[in-house]
């Protein structure tokens, strides 16, 4: 049985999305699609649009047999980071040939070209990234410069301006953080890329006569228009019907539902009045406890310097996004302030990124009958020593706290829009197709 792997959002599924799907089973010939994906937060650092199930379903009618969950740390992570927690599954299952990504490119050169080296990082290499980085240069500006410098030195001086355009593109630079996580783990999976047709990754303008419109121009007209009814040429049929249901029995998420939140949890921080999971400490002489001294910066992705920037800017906070806003600056992209506030409001730390990029469990989403197959093949005839857990419940809480916390917190918010009844995640059905 021949199983290719896709990572991705899904936030929302459309066309674009189906067009690899089917693309990559075409050419590759392959019996099955297995689908990484985020779950309820995603890698911007904002909640997606639909929740982890509904977007399951869509990948299933979109054409994917089954759906597994990306752990939270990383979905809500560096683009480095979401690809080895990525990755990290789909060489844990065991049974997952390729792996195929949509690329500006279209073409594998340049990404067998780069990622050995970045994967390796000769010293060459490093030495000249440290002096890019010393000069004041962004870290992805100093990889840059650093690989081209690298290349010049090994006599391909005209490498240099096809290095630069790749790395310009959105999804070119995704798609080289999956090969070059694959080449650090030497695995098995071999990457495939596909040229991604339609809109640019980050291009927001709605175009009805557009049939492959972005994920965020989809989720701009969701959001401005509050209804699905002009999206139906920019999504798969059974795609549709799932998100026009969607539209109407669930209100769409977005990161300021969250602002009252984050607020809640930053002053609570600031006062010094959250204690901590592993305990507390006593007052000397009075038999009580105490918390324990807690800084932002015990949060994933906040340094000492944003965490000063974040209290300093306190008074000033209005929501989510207007505080990321206000926090971003040269070396501070708003992406990352996104991220980084998305972490301190789901409690979300180095170690939580660790178990995340070494998962000891993979939780299942959603699967078709093929996909039932591919289960099979996983407890069979796998070389993994990951399983899939439709019922989280059953794993000792340390492992799931993160995720279970994250699902919840974001049911919690999509219930009140909504005026549904709020369902924990453990209550939560696997979807099947």
């Amino acid at each position: 049985m021949k199983i290719i792997g896709i990572i991705a959002e899904y936030n929302p599924f459309h066309n674009g999305h189906a067009y690899l799907v089917r693309k990559a089973r075409e050419i590759s010939g392959a019996d099955a699609v297995v689908a990484v994906m985020s779950g309820d937060f995603v890698q911007r650092g904002m909640p997606a649009v639909f929740d982890k199930y509904t977007r399951t379903a869509m990948a299933l009618a979109g054409g994917c047999d089954l759906v597994l969950e990306l752990p939270t740390a990383a979905a809500a992570s560096s683009a480095q980071r979401f690809a080895e927690g990525s990755v990290a599954v789909l060489n844990g299952i065991g049974v997952v040939d390729e792996l195929w990504f949509g690329s500006e490119s279209g073409k594998m050169d340049m990404f067998r070209l780069l990622a050995p080296v970045l994967s390796t990082e000769p010293e060459k290499y490093r030495s000249l990234l440290r002096k890019w980085l010393a000069a004041g240069f962004s870290f992805p500006r100093a990889r840059e410069e650093a690989l081209i410098g690298y290349f010049k030195d090994k006599g391909t001086p005209r490498m240099g301006e096809e290095i630069r355009e790749f790395l310009s593109m959105p999804n070119n630079i995704l798609g080289l953080e999956y090969c070059i996580a694959l080449e650090k783990t030497a695995s098995a999976v071999v990457p495939r890329t596909i040229q991604r047709l339609g809109a640019g990754f980050n291009d927001s303008i709605f175009k009805q006569e557009n049939g492959y419109n972005s994920a965020s121009a989809i989720r701009c007209q969701i959001f401005e228009k509050n209804g699905p009814e002009l999206l139906e040429d920019s999504v798969p049929p059974r795609v549709y019907n799932i998100l026009r249901d969607a539209c109407r029995s669930s209100a769409p998420v977005r990161e300021d539902d969250f602002s009252a939140m984050l607020r809640y949890q930053l002053l609570r921080e600031e006062s010094g009045n959250i204690f901590r999971h592993s305990g507390v400490t006593e007052v000397k002489g009075s038999g009580k406890e105490a918390p324990e001294s807690r800084t932002f910066s015990q949060y994933l992705d906040v340094t000492e310097d944003l965490a000063l920037r974040i209290r300093n800017h306190l008074s000033r906070y209005r929501s989510f996004s207007q505080f990321a806003e206000l926090l971003s600056a040269k070396n501070y992209p708003v992406t990352q302030m996104n991220r980084a506030l998305l972490h301190i409001l789901l409690n979300i730390r180095e170690d939580d990124l660790s178990r995340a990029l070494h998962p000891e469990y993979v939780h299942l989403l959603g699967f078709s009958e093929k996909g039932r197959e591919v289960l099979r093949e996983i407890k069979t005839g796998g070389t993994g020593r990951l399983c899939p857990v439709a019922k989280i419940s059953s794993l000792p809480p340390e492992l799931t706290r993160a995720d279970v916390f994250a699902s919840n917190l974001y049911e919690s918010v999509r219930s009140v829009k909504s005026g549904q009844d709020f369902i924990h995640e453990f209550r939560r059905q696997v979807i099947r197709v």
